[in-house]
């Protein structure tokens, strides 16, 4: 009766999800929490059936017995653990934002605990109140000094920042997690939407922490297309031109020396990279590093996106912007 009121029965499905969230919703991951359940409910519901059927009189149950809804395999946490807060990666990894292989990440670096260790991924259970916990003690860490809404960036802009140094957005949490990079939030829904940080904070983070990395890293086709801001077909160009040497110039097995990347960085700067660094137009970016003189390597391949690879000459990278 039950699953059938779920699929069927709208007030149902809410009183529900009602059930499953009664709990402090001034926590911003149980907030966004309550949310995802009750989408997910919601796509549970059939128009046609709810318009056939009618449990109007029937009185509202609801199975009290875990082991019928937790999966065999973690009903060993259900002494210690809630029912309703047993759960497996993907319900985290939706109520974040991310991806299930960025919870992981983030669990293997001790910034999110699980209720296991085991190394199979598909046998990993969490406990969403230590979750909400985790997150909660993150986002305490920041400032409340307000940052300049014009200078700073949120999630998504700082992760496409950090790709540009080789990092990734576990990187810039962990950044976060550890203090060595300062935030503040605003009002969000999502738990971790609300962060935001400055630009200018986060590109000396990031160059900080790049020069850290040993020089003999080896980094793969997809991570330097990302730090230089550039499709496939201009990297086998520069490759083809000796500007950027691998191994080979094409296939899946290509590796670059992290010493070779910065090395092309250090010697040339490129629109499409600096502009979504600094949060600029690629014209206005272009407009100010092919001065006159200014060698050009590439400006576009033909049929291609723009580009813009030129030398580097006596001005630092901010004052493009």
């Amino acid at each position: 009766q039950s699953a059938y009121r779920l699929v069927c029965d709208r007030g149902w499905n809410r009183r529900v999800a009602k059930s499953l969230t009664q709990s402090d919703l001034t926590n911003s991951f149980r907030r966004s929490l309550a949310d995802v359940r009750s989408l997910r409910l919601e796509k549970l519901l059939n128009p046609i059936a709810s318009s056939r059927l009618s449990f109007e009189g029937i009185e509202s149950t609801v199975v009290s017995d875990p082991s019928l809804v937790v999966p065999k395999k973690h009903q060993k946490y259900l002494d210690t653990v809630a029912a309703e807060d047993i759960s497996e990666a993907d319900t985290v990894a939706e109520v974040l934002g991310i991806s299930i292989h960025q919870v992981n990440q983030l669990v293997s670096r001790g910034i999110l605990h699980c209720q296991s260790t085991t190394q199979i991924l598909r046998d990993r259970a969490f406990d969403l109140s230590e979750v909400a916990q985790d997150i909660s003690d993150l986002l305490s860490k920041a400032h409340t000094t307000s940052i300049d809404d014009v200078t700073d960036v949120d999630l998504e802009d700082a992760e496409g920042v950090a790709q540009r140094f080789g990092f990734d957005l576990v990187d810039y949490i962990d950044w976060l997690h550890s203090e060595s990079l300062r935030f503040t939030l605003v009002e969000n829904p999502a738990c971790l939407a609300g962060i935001r940080v400055r630009r200018k904070d986060l590109i000396r983070c990031c160059e900080s922490e790049l020069s850290k990395r040993a020089d003999d890293e080896q980094l793969d086709r997809l991570t330097v297309m990302k730090m230089l801001g550039v499709p496939e077909a201009v990297l086998d160009y520069l490759g083809k031109e000796g500007v950027l040497p691998s191994e080979r110039w094409y296939g899946p097995g290509i590796r670059y020396e992290l010493k070779t990347v910065k090395e092309f960085l250090n010697r040339y700067r490129i629109a499409r990279r600096e502009s979504a660094i600094w949060g600029l137009p690629v014209s206005d970016v272009w407009k100010q590093l092919n001065r006159s003189g200014t060698n050009v390597l590439l400006k576009e391949l033909p049929g291609g996106h723009f580009v813009g690879i030129v030398e580097c000459d006596k001005f630092a990278l901010n004052e493009a912007a």
